[in-house]
């Protein structure tokens, strides 16, 4: 090993440390939790899987000597296998479902490998501990709503959408965790693909969001999902639910890139199309979902479409 190399990583572990400690703060501390796996990500371009495992081990024994153990484990089972995975398919130059899909699958082994050592050595269930965070937070917020002057067909519509959105969380978990880690992928791939192009190299870039769109079997899956949870029982029902909520969330998008696409074509700014694109989301996410659907068999922007059976 090299001196400048040694010194890359020293650097890059302590970047790791600190984001990670920052992420306990508990006001925005969660956003920088969000870019941890960027470190890695950037010294796997550069150096390769091999040159990243040392500096994710020393930045994880130092968050263990802090006392922040938990942390330490999240941070060499989740966030830095996941860093290490996404920067290693950037460096081969891999095309797309192989970055996102090796990626997800190193983030998903490293939840799974961690709910696993919370069970063996914390004796606590991480996922449990998650539900009931999300609860706790539901019924905070739906405390606030009860406290403001309501008329009663407004109360007991705001008491079935909280049993609703605690049902989800009882059962919904999987979904939350893939879109989180959906999530987590795309802002650290644009922000590692951003810090490679900067320092010269070339990866893979997305498809503009205007042109994005969903392979068209995929509807068959959300419809039979959505069949499926209506008629489906015990874990049926929680299967079809959360494949329901993963697919209905990315048919949102799709009908949002259509939205992109017209806003494009009507010369508005970009400040100007992003404010449109986030009220859409928030206010009309059920016409969304249904613009999406439709994309498949009406090719809303004439893309093509792929042969269908």
């Amino acid at each position: 090993m090299n001196v400048r190399f040694l010194t890359r990583g020293a650097l890059l572990a302590a970047v790791t440390v600190a984001m990670a400690l920052i992420g306990l703060l508990p006001l925005g501390g969660e956003l920088v939790l969000l870019l941890l796996p960027l470190p890695l990500s950037i010294l796997t371009y550069q150096h390769g899987w091999k040159g990243a495992v040392l500096p994710l081990l020393v930045a994880s024994l130092l968050l263990a000597f802090l006392g922040h153990i938990s942390l330490a484990l999240a941070v060499v089972l989740f966030y830095g296998l996941m860093g290490i995975a996404l920067g290693n398919s950037l460096r081969k130059d891999a095309p797309l479902w192989i970055v996102f899909g090796g990626s997800a699958a190193a983030g998903a082994g490293g939840l799974a490998s961690l709910w696993l050592l919370g069970k063996l050595i914390f004796k606590q269930d991480a996922f449990a501990l998650m539900q009931q965070g999300l609860k706790t937070a539901l019924g905070e917020a739906f405390k606030l709503y009860k406290s403001m002057p309501l008329a009663s067909e407004q109360l007991k519509l705001l008491q079935q959408t909280q049993k609703m959105l605690l049902e989800m969380v009882d059962l919904a978990i999987p979904a939350m965790l893939a879109l989180g880690l959906l999530l987590l992928l795309l802002v650290n791939f644009q922000a590692s693909r951003k810090i490679i192009v900067s320092l010269g190299g070339s990866v893979v870039a997305l498809p503009p969001f205007a042109r994005w769109r969903l392979p068209w079997y995929m509807v068959w899956l959300f419809i039979a999902a959505f069949l499926l949870r209506s008629i489906g029982k015990g874990w049926l029902y929680q299967l079809s639910l959360n494949v329901y909520i993963v697919t209905m969330f990315l048919y949102v998008l799709q009908g949002l890139a259509i939205v992109a696409g017209q806003l494009s074509k009507w010369g508005l700014s970009r400040p100007m199309r992003t404010l449109i694109l986030l009220l859409a989301y928030f206010f009309f996410g059920q016409i969304l979902v249904l613009l999406g659907l439709f994309d498949t068999w009406f090719d809303f922007r004439k893309l093509g479409s792929a042969e269908r059976r």
